[in-house]
């Protein structure tokens, strides 16, 4: 019988992450790019751990994403990421609050208000086109 069940976090927002770094065992991220972990989540990762208990031990992560095994079907994958970022984008946070979307994984500068503007006036299609299409696994 385990003395503790391990607790693992879906966290997006900064302080989120935070937290998920202290109290949890393990990290679910949204949309994470290893290339990317440290300037988009090096400082609520380092707040949280510098709290962090030591017998929790490192926090494990893990994240999932979209997988094309075949071509002909990675422009299917590809269009159900970019609706999926549209919505987390443009449909989540208030317009007048941010041009961009609260979550710091999904920030995207010059383009999050139009995304958002276009998604809340309900073009979700036209939303997830105005997002930049790249044919790598990274986005530049």
């Amino acid at each position: 019988m385990r003395e503790r069940i391990p607790i693992w976090l879906a966290a997006l927002g900064d302080k989120n992450v935070e937290m998920a770094a202290e109290i949890a065992e393990g990290w679910l991220p949204f949309v994470l790019y290893p290339e990317k972990l440290d300037a988009v989540w090096g400082d609520s990762l380092r707040a949280g751990k510098a709290k962090r208990a030591p017998e929790l031990g490192e926090l494990q992560m893990t994240g999932g994403g979209m997988l094309a095994i075949e071509d002909e079907f990675v422009g299917h994958a590809r269009a159900a990421a970019r609706g999926l970022s549209s919505l987390y984008i443009g449909g989540m946070g208030a317009r007048a609050r941010t041009s961009t979307t609260p979550f710091p994984a999904l920030r995207l500068p010059g383009r999050g208000g139009t995304v958002q503007d276009l998604y809340l006036d309900g073009k979700k299609g036209r939303a997830a086109a105005a997002l930049p299409e790249s044919s790598s696994r990274t986005p530049t």
